[in-house]
């Protein structure tokens, strides 16, 4: 691609089952530094280095992923940078609810997150889950702003999975005792045969 050509290479780590095998690229321009963990790339600014964590399509909707892809990032500030093409899905709401599962790592990782589609719906997120500059479907559009960057881990990128492992098993031991308390006991005989009473004639 010549001398201005990709410099850094990110493999699509999560693939869906008959789905999409691409692979995210960082510009020259950019200016990547490093690559580590799960896809990270250290990027200069004028504040100093920060991390990008890349995400391609539908990676965002794997927990798994993108805990990974922010505890990569190590104690440097970092924002998690979703990419994708929703052409494929047309005017459905599919672009809007891939949108929507970005604004929820937004705020479940406290990482801002540049989400940006080829054909819509694109957006700047801070990590309050707050989307700016959101561009239409099927509109050309070039988003420019400024968003914080954070390095502190939130709870749910330290505890991971385990509050849902806690609360399954929770609600199968619930199911469990509730099914045993309403088995119902089995009566018990002595074996002795019972006299049935005799009826008197009617005189």
């Amino acid at each position: 691609m010549g001398g201005g050509g990709p410099r850094v290479r990110k493999e699509k780590i999560g693939i869906i089952q008959g789905g999409p095998h691409r692979a995210g690229v960082f510009p020259q321009g950019l200016g990547p530094a490093r690559v580590r963990g799960a896809g990270g790339a250290g990027v200069p600014a004028v504040t100093g280095e920060y991390v990008a964590l890349p995400t391609i399509c539908f990676e965002v909707a794997y927990d798994g992923l993108m805990r990974d892809s922010v505890r990569a990032a190590g104690g440097d500030e970092s924002l998690l940078v979703v990419q994708t093409n929703n052409a494929t899905f047309g005017y459905t709401d599919e672009s809007v609810q891939q949108l929507a599962i970005s604004r929820i790592r937004a705020m479940e990782h406290g990482r801002s997150v540049v989400h940006v589609s080829t054909v819509g719906v694109s957006g700047l997120i801070t990590p309050d889950g707050t989307v700016h500059q959101p561009s239409a479907l099927f509109t050309q559009a070039v988003l420019s702003g400024e968003l914080p960057l954070r390095s502190v881990r939130t709870l749910a990128t330290m505890v991971g999975p385990w509050p849902e492992y806690a609360a399954c098993l929770g609600f199968t031991v619930v199911v469990l005792l509730s099914g045993l308390r309403r088995r119902p006991r089995r009566q018990t005989t002595t074996g002795i045969p019972t006299e049935q009473p005799t009826k008197e004639p009617h005189r």
